[in-house]
């Protein structure tokens, strides 16, 4: 069985909005139908409809490009519109850019979201290049326990960066209005390690592994137990172990995941 929640996308790419427009544009078309996208050249919030894939400039790079709502039935047809893309020579990729990924997280605690990443954030690092994992400003690690730390001032730490936008992973819990009140709004928690691709193979895998860790999360019983464990106890599990709690069965991402972490490991 897949595990199956909604989520979206985040592209970002180095090129230029008036040579980026027509080429996925016309993908999109051809792969989601007519009318199905959103594009204007200056950044801005994207709608809250979510029904249609939206492009638009981004200040940390030239343009950024987010899916609708999606969920584990349409990662083939995003895999489709990117590898497309790939194809393209006008298409250009730099460190700049990056992959994001929101996921529903409308039936999990966030505290069992964070504890769950911060058992495995080092493991999960270690699936990406340097320039996204080593003093990145857009990704930046959850957790730093460097010397010795009070197990509730780790996790009070872990916690306040995950508010942070530019944090590995940051919750979208609450969103501030006119008046800055508090409100309730789609719960998603976004994970910012990916880089800029137009890889299908990895936008499927990185996108099914968030799923099944997500999933995961669902069955964490006692959040200030486990931090204990894993602040008391370090825990000395390797990727497979990983692989394992996360009850990942699908082949070609236990070999991606393989794969990423022999390449990147050791860098």
């Amino acid at each position: 069985m897949k595990p199956n929640r909604n989520f979206g996308c985040e592209f970002e790419y180095s090129t230029e909005y008036n040579d980026f427009k027509p080429i996925v544009s016309s993908i999109i078309d051809r792969i989601y139908g007519r009318n199905k996208v959103k594009a204007r050249p200056e950044w801005r919030k994207s709608s809250h409809n979510y029904v249609k894939w939206d492009i638009k400039t981004d200040s940390s790079t030239l343009i950024e490009m987010c899916t609708p709502i999606s969920n584990f039935h349409d990662i083939k047809k995003i895999c489709g519109v990117i590898e497309s893309l790939g194809k393209n020579k006008k298409i250009k990729i730099t460190n700049n850019d990056s992959f994001h990924i929101h996921v529903d997280a409308n039936d999990i605690e966030k505290e069992k979201i964070l504890i769950l990443w911060l058992k495995y954030e080092k493991m999960i690092f270690y699936l990406f290049p340097p320039h996204r994992r080593n003093n990145n400003q857009y990704c930046m690690p959850s957790s730093n326990r460097r010397g010795k730390k009070i197990v509730a001032n780790i996790f009070k730490e872990a916690m306040e960066s995950t508010l942070e936008h530019h944090s590995a992973i940051s919750f979208y819990f609450y969103q501030k209005n006119s008046k800055n009140i508090k409100r309730k709004c789609r719960k998603t928690v976004e994970f910012r390690l990916g880089e800029g691709t137009t890889n299908p193979e990895f936008v499927r895998n990185w996108i099914l592994f968030l799923l099944y860790f997500m999933e995961r999360c669902k069955k964490v019983k006692n959040p200030l137990n486990d931090i204990c464990e894993q602040t008391i106890k370090p825990s000395h599990g390797t990727l497979q172990d990983m692989i394992a709690d996360l009850k990942i069965k699908d082949v070609r991402l236990i070999e991606w995941i393989n794969k990423r972490f022999n390449k990147f490991f050791k860098i």
